[in-house]
């Protein structure tokens, strides 16, 4: 580095700029997100292809259970810890919820997120672990095509869907009337509407002008680096 000064006052600059700032608080909601989804890949690696445990085979068969119970509320606490940071996200940047984006966040949230029952059950039962119990969860076996199947699923009858912690999930009861829910069919669908990818690429189109002065500082700051 031959000018010292000169980079010193790039990088001022650089760090004195929105775009800065939208990026770091990006690079926090990214590794949110990040955690969520790794949650996920520990929770499918637990619940696909789940072995038919025999009568002998029972301390086998609770140790895997107590495995794809972890990895499930720990899919919860992170799926609306992400939820929740979030709304932190957009509250650090933008005036108001309603207003950011150019009304385009609200938009999506409102029409995708707070009146979905499945974002409503997720929550629900991460309600359910963070304030009461563990939620009611194990291995149900059953005949498919001829083939013996075995899934981890939640058990619906033995929630208290009259608790205040379920509050949340009673759209999806009862639209769903089935005795089981597939642990990793509702995660799988939960994780899919995620609005992460939406949101950053939105962002970046908003902010385009911007980011394109911030890149160009990044790179000058590099040049005088390497000189």
């Amino acid at each position: 580095m031959k000018d010292f000064d000169q980079f010193k006052k790039v990088i001022d600059e650089l760090e004195s700029t929105r775009a800065h700032k939208l990026d770091g608080e990006a690079f926090k909601l990214e590794n949110s997100f990040k955690i969520m989804v790794i949650n996920y890949g520990y929770l499918l690696k637990a619940v696909t292809d789940i072995p038919n445990y025999g009568v002998e085979q029972r301390d086998l068969k609770e140790k895997h259970m107590i495995e794809a119970t972890r990895c499930f509320v720990n899919f919860l606490t992170s799926a609306i810890a992400f939820k929740d940071h979030t709304r932190r996200f957009i509250d650090r940047l933008y005036d108001s919820r309603d207003s950011a984006l150019d009304g385009k966040y609200q938009k999506k949230i409102k029409e995708e997120f707070t009146n979905d029952s499945l974002t409503g059950l997720i929550e629900a039962l991460r309600n359910i672990y963070a304030h009461d119990e563990i939620p009611p969860v194990g291995f149900q076996s059953r005949i498919v095509d001829e083939s013996f199947v075995t899934r981890f699923v939640v058990f619906v009858k033995e929630i208290d869907v009259k608790s205040k912690w379920f509050e949340k999930g009673l759209a999806y009861a009862e639209s769903h009337p089935e005795e089981t829910y597939d642990v990793r069919a509702i995660t799988e669908a939960y994780v899919e509407k995620c609005i992460f990818p939406w949101l950053m690429t939105t962002q970046g189109d908003f902010h385009k002008s911007e980011f394109s002065e911030y890149e160009k500082l990044r790179k000058r700051a590099r040049d005088l680096f390497n000189e």
